[in-house]
């Protein structure tokens, strides 16, 4: 069936549907036209209830219903088919609205989120969420958590049996109080999941054997797959040739050939049958045949068995059923979950790890409970569980429930493949009794349909579930039976695209599903667009150092923007770490970019010293952040400054500072007496403020009292509102000026970088979703995700067998329940991180790259380590290894080349002062051309150093550069033109002189273009154009590009003079830095030389030394 058929046919209100809509099929445009179709069969609008993840994702159906309502009645045509039918919908719907007397607006739409639907149903019925009516929702609910466990800890004492429970678990955590309590933390938000489980303790043997039996299903089910999956033959040859193998290794050990220590052999014989009790036998031979990578052996000793030239004929028969393993991946996956299947013997003790979680959990949920009270908020996860108390259970529905049962009719929800276990079953509830209505009014039924795409789960952190999605379309959903139907049709991406993700994905992703392991079949798409020109997918492997693929990157970036004037990039990664080096690069070339969450807010200057403000406001005995408010840009009292004063901070008041300051007893500097004075003295009035003012107001003022927002960089005025907006919230609930709540927001939450005319933004893959972009960049793709700590409790819903849960165990046993639900959250992990690049490459309309830093220590390119990346690698059709080079470690090398700001006048003429750096953003503020000239020539000289063979004249790559360069410093009126020429001759000029062509030449040794070093004598940074050590005389030369030329009737001689005076001062502090340098990295240099170069006039002029 073809795409327009399938969009067709589910336009049939009275069927129900599960939509498979991989990435850039027109979802969003089915919904909308869904929508329409059911509004016209209803009674009352919101008899048709649509429910999305996101309040974005609401907003834009809304929005596009109204749209095509608007333009039905406005009497546009259509152009196409798509919009046609639409329109005819629209029609339709506007009709009945006639005739109904509707009054369709964007809000009689029930549209809503999944967690705005729980809040209305808290609303109706708010006794059931046990705080009342008018609770606010919060999404800062760290300082909840940490509070509620705080309070727990304080019946650590009790006699009781939650008391016992507690010391218990602290002792299980080597009374470890700290880890402990983030582990309950971790818990708290996945409560859900947990607390409703967790009553089991009121009938502790009764719940243990019920594990059991679970445990012992498992594994005879596991145990069944198994052998109906591998041929038999082989099976039967496998466990023949295992027993044959047992029956030598005893005799080993008999004879002395091999130590007893060295060898598992087992008790009694293998029997590799699905019998439960046989699992120890299925685990020896998989240990047998595997090696501990998971992988078939390739070799056999007489440790498996095998004596070197007398067991010869059965090796070989044993190796080649391993050959046969081999070709069989889907055989393999499940030998490898069997050793993780755990021991039936281990249950009791792991299940008493489980019950003191029940005793303590339950308790650390009702504390949550009464911090929730305290502040009058609640987090989303209570919100939901209130909202599914309210609709009570299947057989004792609420009032609530039969009022919606009347009031729904339909019901849509997008991104299905993002549900939880708690949103399954609060849709489950919406749709109950829906078959049988059906089946007793067919002529009026009740539907639902709903649209999603597995290949894009990818926020299982956040507890969506995969396998509902699986579960809603091969089973319905509340007894009602869902017709599946599957879009294939891309109506974003090129064809050349398209074609790769299909190669690729289809090699990686297993070819059938597997719920329990969240593994997802892939539907392949088809390109509604023709392929472009040139490579549509790339991957570029950098070896050691990511300073080399951050360059490539950006500079693939510069390319990009300076081939089109409208194009849009996106610039993802798994990590916010993984975008800083790029954000870096590009804001400190003058790049223009947006991006959201990617800064820890404790890295940006303007909100540490908010943070720094408020601590001493909030306890004016805080000496440390006192020092820090003095030190900042603000005030900018030097060090030395800082020592003498420092010994009066801690004793003096801020009247008496004051008082020692202004009679000139404090010994400061005359400029250190200035800036403390005023600084002191706006904390004076803001003590004489207090609790005068509302808190934002007070911290405000007293903020820009020390001049804070005149010094405010542009870039970091988000930010600024970002605090206050914290601060804000923090005084609407009643927590005041809490400065440790405050410090708790800036380590964890993330700036965000905001521009209206950015083409280029930055985010990570989870992120991206949704979004799409003309060319794509995927980042620091080697890095391997971090490691989690093993939480306090794991747990698995098995559709079959219920649930499986266990707690952590006292030490590190391999064949435990806890393993083996740890090895099922690997899994379905590992399935989920193939989602997330699936994700990623489909945002792309052109291109996307790739690009990792990978370590060549062992060998490059590096060896397939079986991480996801060398297995995605191994698959993809072409991957480029970049060559090694010799690395250079810097004195110190700092790649943020920024204004730094410091106050220089205070109090009466407060400004700022520049210390300027050579940054494009700088330049361009300057608007002076020489500099813009200068700034593009140098990017020009840098393009060309790093090449390995210089051309004869400016290639297009590098002029593309230039103009980029120009466009970027210039305002939209100047015209480049002739500056392009000009720098495209000195650039040709430069590369026919022999003494530039040396000058630029790769083959130097340590070669380095537009080296930054930070000097810790001076505390600043330098930039050096280009230095080098010359192999044939060992002379470190370090060279000054210059663009002037004499003025006038000057001689050159004179010119050449007047040059090096100026500049000399300049190249010795860049000599000393290269020589402190070269002392520990090349102390083989036999001599340093300083020289000017000028482009104009191709002459390299040597300084003396």
């Amino acid at each position: 069936m073809s795409d327009s058929d399938i969009r067709h046919e589910v336009l049939d209100t009275r069927r129900s549907f599960c939509v498979t809509a991989p990435a850039g099929s027109g979802k969003t445009s089915l919904l909308t036209q869904r929508v329409l179709a059911l509004l016209v069969t209803v009674d009352r609008a919101e008899q048709v209830l649509a429910i999305t993840f996101t309040r974005k994702a609401a907003a834009e159906m809304r929005e596009r219903v109204m749209e095509a309502l608007q333009s039905a009645e406005q009497g546009f045509q259509p152009e196409n088919e798509h919009e046609a039918r639409t329109h005819s919908l629209a029609d339709a719907v506007l009709a009945h609205a006639q005739t109904l007397n509707w009054s369709l607006t964007a809000e009689s739409l029930n549209v809503r989120t999944i967690d705005g639907l729980a809040a209305q149903l808290n609303r109706v019925m708010p006794i059931l969420s046990g705080l009342g009516g008018g609770i606010m929702v919060t999404d800062d609910v760290l300082p909840l958590y940490q509070k509620a466990t705080s309070e727990l800890y304080d019946l650590i004492g009790e006699g009781s049996s939650r008391g016992e429970a507690l010391r218990q678990l602290l002792l299980s955590m080597d009374n470890n109080w700290q880890r402990c309590a983030e582990l309950l933390v971790e818990l708290l938000g996945r409560r859900a999941d947990w607390l409703p489980e967790l009553g089991q303790h009121n009938d502790p043997n009764g719940a243990s054997h019920q594990l059991t039996v679970t445990v012992h299903q498992v594994i005879c089910e596991r145990l069944t797959a198994l052998t109906r999956m591998i041929d038999t033959n082989w099976l039967s040859d496998l466990e023949k040739q295992a027993n044959a193998a047992i029956t030598r290794l005893r005799t080993y050990v008999e004879s002395g050939l091999i130590e007893p220590h060295k060898v598992d052999i087992p008790p009694g014989p293998i029997q590799l049958s699905s019998d439960a009790n046989q699992l120890g036998s299925w685990q020896w031979v998989i240990r047998w045949i595997l090696t501990g990578e998971e992988k078939p052996r390739k070799r056999l000793d007489k440790n498996n068995g095998f004596q070197a030239k007398v067991d010869q004929t059965a090796k070989d028969e044993v190796l080649g059923l391993l050959f046969e393993l081999e070709q069989h991946t889907e055989w393999l996956d499940l030998l490898i979950e069997i050793t993780y299947l755990p021991n039936t013997q281990s249950d009791d003790q792991e299940w008493q790890g489980v019950l003191h979680l029940s005793r303590v959990l339950p308790t650390l949920a009702a504390q949550l409970l009464t911090v929730f009270r305290a502040k009058g908020v609640v987090d989303h996860t209570h919100i939901a569980m209130s909202a599914d108390a309210a609709l009570g259970t299947d057989d004792e529905p609420t009032d609530l429930a039969l009022r919606l049962d009347y009031q729904l009719s339909h019901i849509l929800v997008d991104e299905f493949q993002d549900t939880s276990q708690g949103q399954f079953r609060l849709i489950e509830k919406l749709c109950r009794g829906w078959s049988e209505h059906n089946y007793t009014s067919p002529k009026h039924p009740r539907t639902l349909f709903i649209v999603g795409d597995a290949m894009q789960s990818i926020y299982g952190f956040r507890y969506a579930d995969v396998g509902l999605f699986l579960k809603a379309r091969e089973e319905g959903i509340a007894g009602l039976k869902l017709n599946d139907r599957s879009l294939s049709r891309n109506f974003r991406s090129q064809a050349g695209v398209i074609n790769w993700v299909n190669q690729q994905f289809a090699s990686i992703v297993p070819e059938h599903g597997d719920r329990r392991l969240g593994v997802v079949p892939m539907t392949l798409a088809e390109a509604a667009r023709s392929p472009s020109r040139g490579q549509a997918v790339e991957i570029h492997n950098f070896p050691d150092q990511q300073d080399r693929e951050t360059t490539f990157v950006f500079s693939k970036i510069c390319d990009l923007l300076s081939q089109s004037s409208d194009s849009t990039i996106g610039v993802l990664a798994r990590t916010r770490s993984s975008l800083e080096p790029v954000s870096r690069m590009l804001r400190d070339n003058g790049i223009d970019i947006v991006g959201s969450d990617l800064t820890s807010f404790a890295r940006r200057a303007a909100v540490m010293d908010l943070v720094s403000l408020t601590r001493f406001l909030a306890n004016p005995a805080d000496t440390v952040a006192l020092i820090a408010l003095l030190r900042s840009p603000m005030v900018g009292m030097t060090l030395k400054d800082l020592g003498v004063l420092s010994p009066s901070l801690a004793r003096l008041s801020l009247d008496a500072l004051v008082e020692q300051i202004s009679e000139g007893t404090a010994g400061l500097s005359t400029d250190g007496q200035k800036r403390s004075l005023f600084a002191l003295m706006a904390l004076q009035w803001a003590e004489a403020k207090r609790d005068r003012l509302n808190l934002v107001n007070w911290v405000e003022e007293t903020w820009k009292r020390l001049g804070g927002d005149r010094i405010l960089p542009r870039e970091e005025r988000p930010d600024v509102r970002a605090f206050f907006h914290q601060l804000r919230e923090q005084e609407i609930e009643g927590a005041g000026l809490d400065a440790d709540r405050l410090t708790t927001w800036l380590q964890t939450k993330h700036a965000t970088i905001e521009s209206a005319s950015a083409r280029v933004e930055l985010m990570t893959l989870h992120r991206s979703k949704g979004l799409e972009f003309d060319h794509v960049f995927i980042v620091g793709a080697g890095k391997s995700g971090r490691s989690s700590q093993k939480p306090l409790l794991r747990w698995n819903r098995d559709d079959r067998h219920g649930l499986l849960i266990a707690a952590k165990p006292a030490s590190d046993a391999s064949d435990t329940l806890y393993e083996y639900l740890g090895f099922l959250n690997k899994r379905k992990e590992a399935q989920e991180l193939i989602r997330l690049y699936y994700v990623g490459i489909t945002r792309a309309r052109e291109s996307c790259r790739l690009t990792a830093t990978l370590s060549s220590e062992s060998q490059w390119p590096p060896r397939n380590s079986g991480s996801f990346w060398s297995i995605f690698c191994s698959i993809a059709p072409h991957v480029q290894f970049h060559q090694t080079h010799e690395s250079v470690d810097d004195i110190e090398e700092v790649q943020t080349n920024r204004h730094l700001l410091r106050v220089v006048e205070t109090p009466d003429t407060l400004t700022s002062e520049k210390i300027d750096l050579p940054a494009a953003s700088a330049l361009r503020s300057g608007n002076l051309s020489s500099r813009r000239y200068g700034t593009a020539l140098h990017r020009g000289l840098e393009l060309l150093a790093n090449q390995g063979q210089l051309p004869s004249e400016c290639p297009e790559f590098v002029r593309r550069a230039l103009r980029f360069q120009l466009t970027e410093l210039s305002s939209p009126s100047n015209d480049i033109t002739d500056e392009l020429s000009s720098l495209v001759s000195d650039v040709n000029r430069v590369l026919q002189d022999d003494a530039g062509r040396w000058m630029l030449s790769a083959h130097h040794q340590d070669a380095q273009a537009e080296l930054a070093l930070f000097v810790a004598e001076d505390q600043r940074q330098i930039v050096v154009d280009r230095t080098f050590i010359d192999k044939q005389t060992g002379i470190r030369w370090i060279i000054d590009y210059k663009t002037s030329r004499p003025a006038g009737e000057a001689s050159l001689s004179d010119f050449f003079s007047e040059e090096a005076a100026r500049y000399r001062d300049q190249l010795i502090t860049y000599r000393s830095a290269m020589q402190v340098y070269d002392q520990s990295h090349h102390r083989d240099v036999v001599e340093t030389r300083m020289a000017l170069y000028f482009s104009a006039l191709a002459v390299l002029h040597e300084l003396p030394a």
